[in-house]
């Protein structure tokens, strides 16, 4: 699980970095190996239409770990531009994992203070601690934060 976890951040960085700067829409389709074996597949559709950006991240397993450990993942990620700074718009997660659909959905409403959150199904608080609405403050998300790493690394390069 943590295996695949690490792929999925790493695969999530390099598709973005690499298709990032242009302005349309690019469809890009990977093959995830560990070693010589075929363990998953992850389409990206990356879209940018006047100052939004937006990205839909398909992941599945394949192969002969579909067999042991099937899953199934969709991200929806919404960034906008205002006034030059990259805000956080939408954030969805939809996932399928021993036929357990689990899904995350954040919404931002005009700024990065002023979000709602809901998750399918809800925390077991059990296991792990309630998000606390005070430390809900400045968050975004990846390809926010993505955007603005961009924005900042051509700024000083202009410098």
């Amino acid at each position: 699980m943590f295996f695949f976890k690490i792929l999925y951040i790493f695969c999530f960085i390099l598709i973005c970095g690499s298709c990032i700067a242009k302005e349309n829409i690019e469809n890009l389709i990977y093959d995830i190996q560990f070693s010589n074996m075929l363990v998953g597949n992850l389409k990206v559709k990356l879209e940018k239409k006047n100052k939004n950006i937006s990205l839909e991240i398909q992941t599945m397993s394949e192969g002969f770990i579909d067999y042991f450990y099937n899953y199934k993942s969709n991200i929806v990620a919404i960034s906008k531009k205002e006034k030059n700074k990259w805000l956080p718009s939408k954030y969805l997660i939809k996932s399928k994992y021993e036929n357990k659909n689990y899904s995350s959905k954040v919404v931002w409403n005009d700024s990065i203070d002023n979000l709602k959150y809901e998750l399918d199904p809800p925390l077991e608080l059990k296991k792990v601690h309630n998000v606390l609405k005070n430390t809900l403050q400045n968050v975004i998300d990846p390809v926010t934060a993505l955007m603005i790493l961009i924005d900042n690394l051509s700024e000083k390069k202009i410098m």
